[in-house]
């Protein structure tokens, strides 16, 4: 019995890897959750036309050819588009294409939910959900579209959502002026690393007990943090893609929680790149910022599968 939980826990985490969740099933890349959330339109519809465009000049990989393709919207998820709306997409992967990454072949009859960025753009990695997914789609778009945002510190506020799986974390400069916004480092290799990073998360249980996980590794001792610009008005996430998987990676055991996020920077050097890749010394955002606490219920408690013993 306990090789078959093992077994049942591995298959698991590897389809949590895969991006595979009872509200995710399909996409690659970013996160589900994420392109909803930054996406300008989200519908569900039929392409009725595709206008082949061949190999575009700013096309890096010529065996890769792509149309305009014209969708018809039929029911409206986010946003509020025309009835008919426009975009790039994948029509022909030639034999001798070498990349990394999937590219889903659309044509003219293509039916599903569609998430158009703010450009105008389908991500060409984006698998197509089937139109019968737009209940679970408004589940996932509910919770993330109405963010409950922290008191504004130094010009930024930020906000924590729990997901299936994991906990999102966004950044928003309300600010009039660019703030260089430490970027947090990679998870820790140990469950309790030698030092805290910028990011940390209090989880407390239905009994009250407490835990506190730190999310990433500390920046090395005398070096200027790395910093990314958020410009004002503009927000970012601060995370992986597909976000902060807290029983895995820090072993949050299987339980509910109210978990609250923190990010806390106190070191004002600070060294960003130009487009042309050339390193800038900056001034650091500093401050703490405490996101409103959220519920969380471990993955392993959610779909019954008990973690291994060690």
């Amino acid at each position: 019995m306990p090789y078959l939980w093992n077994l049942l826990y591995v298959l698991l985490i590897l389809l949590v890897f895969l991006g595979v969740s009872p509200a995710s099933a399909g996409p690659k890349g970013p996160g589900l959750e994420v392109c909803l959330d930054k996406a300008k339109y989200v519908v569900a519809g039929q392409i009725i036309h595709i206008e082949e465009r061949g190999v575009p000049r700013w096309n890096p990989n010529p065996d890769v050819h792509w149309g305009m393709a014209t969708v018809t919207v039929k029911e409206v998820l986010k946003g509020a588009p025309p009835q008919t709306v426009r975009f790039l997409v994948v029509t022909r992967v030639d034999p001798g294409y070498g990349g990394s990454a999937v590219l889903p072949v659309r044509g003219t009859g293509d039916t599903g939910i569609w998430i158009i960025d703010p450009d105008g753009r389908v991500a060409p990695n984006m698998f197509l959900l089937a139109e019968q997914r737009t209940a679970d789609i408004r589940r996932i778009l509910n919770p993330v579209g109405e963010k409950g945002w922290s008191e504004p510190v130094h010009g930024l506020r930020i906000w924590a959502g729990a997901l299936p799986w994991h906990v999102v974390l966004v950044v928003h400069n309300v600010s009039p002026a660019d703030i260089f916004l430490p970027l947090p480092g990679p998870a820790p290799r140990e469950t309790v690393p030698a030092a805290p990073g910028l990011l940390a998360a209090t989880a407390k249980d239905r009994a009250g007990k407490t835990l506190v996980l730190a999310l990433d590794d500390a920046p090395r001792r005398g070096a200027a943090v790395p910093c990314v610009k958020v410009s004002p008005g503009k927000a970012i996430y601060l995370h992986s893609s597909f976000g902060i998987f807290l029983d895995r990676r820090h072993e949050l055991p299987p339980g509910s929680y109210s978990v609250a996020v923190t990010f806390k920077n106190e070191q004002e050097q600070g060294e960003t790149k130009d487009g042309a890749g050339r390193t800038a010394r900056v001034k650091a955002w500093t401050g703490e910022l405490k996101a409103p606490a959220v519920e969380f219920v471990s993955p392993a408690l959610r779909y019954g599968v008990p973690r291994p013993r060690r």
